[in-house]
């Protein structure tokens, strides 16, 4: 693949540690990455409730929708027996797997929406099954789980905030650099930027290129002119999705 990326800017938004990873994949690609990381993520104190369900083999299945509700709900509850696992994308999958799982269903497109829809096709047992969320997830699997009439119970592992000390920081960003693209890994990245920037106009001219289609709705309510979401909802093809760009113009 030919790069078209040198001499590009790109601002990575998301919380620091994964903004690291997306900051030096940029880089191979020949962009500059400048990194505001507008979330931090909280583990949760661990549920006993839930514990004690997993103890007794309550559950069928176990949906997690994101790495961070796998690290923080792998670091504080008891191993999940047989329980079968759904996977809402690769890396979601790959961090299940590197605390020794497999995965049994992962959707042929990366969202809740696909998600829900094909595993309640094909999966049939009336047995609950446990969804691993975040405190302001959303409620799509919950909602289509429930309008199916599947049992389900939930857990909230993690909390997403604001990082209001990368104000400063994104505020530098914006008025002395020129940015090519933004990228938003999720709709609380949205949130978080037009929280943290007072005079937002001018940056809603810039492409924002979004991970997937929730996060891409919440660019478009928020104001953004012009919004690019891959082909396949990852980092990796948000990257390949500017490529294409790039290569289109050029």
């Amino acid at each position: 693949m030919t790069i078209h990326l040198h001499n590009k800017t790109i601002l990575v938004t998301r919380e620091e540690k994964a903004g690291e990873i997306f900051a030096r994949k940029i880089s191979q690609y020949g962009a500059k990455a400048l990194q505001a990381p507008l979330l931090e993520i909280t583990c949760l104190p661990y549920e006993q409730t839930v514990n004690e369900a997993l103890q007794q083999k309550k559950y069928a299945w176990i949906f997690f929708t994101s790495k961070n509700g796998v690290d923080c709900f792998m670091k504080q509850h008891p191993p999940i027996g047989n329980c079968r696992i759904a996977a809402v994308g690769t890396k979601t999958k790959q961090a299940i797997e590197a605390y020794g799982y497999e995965v049994d269903f992962i959707p042929s497109i990366y969202h809740a929406e696909t998600m829900a829809e094909e595993f309640l096709q094909i999966e049939k047992n009336i047995d609950p099954v446990l969804f691993v969320r975040g405190k302001i997830a959303s409620r799509v699997l919950i909602d289509a789980f429930r309008e199916a009439k599947r049992p389900f119970d939930c857990v909230e592992v993690y909390d997403t905030v604001t990082n209001q000390a990368a104000k400063e920081k994104l505020t530098t960003i914006l008025h002395t650099e020129k940015i090519d693209y933004l990228t938003f890994t999720s709709p609380s990245t949205v949130r978080a930027f037009m929280e943290l920037t007072e005079e937002n106009q001018s940056s809603l001219s810039i492409p924002a290129v979004c991970i997937g289609t929730t996060t891409e709705k919440s660019a478009r309510e928020a104001g953004f002119k012009q919004t690019i979401i891959p082909n396949e909802f990852t980092i990796e093809g948000m990257l390949d999705i500017i490529n294409e760009k790039e290569k289109g113009i050029k």
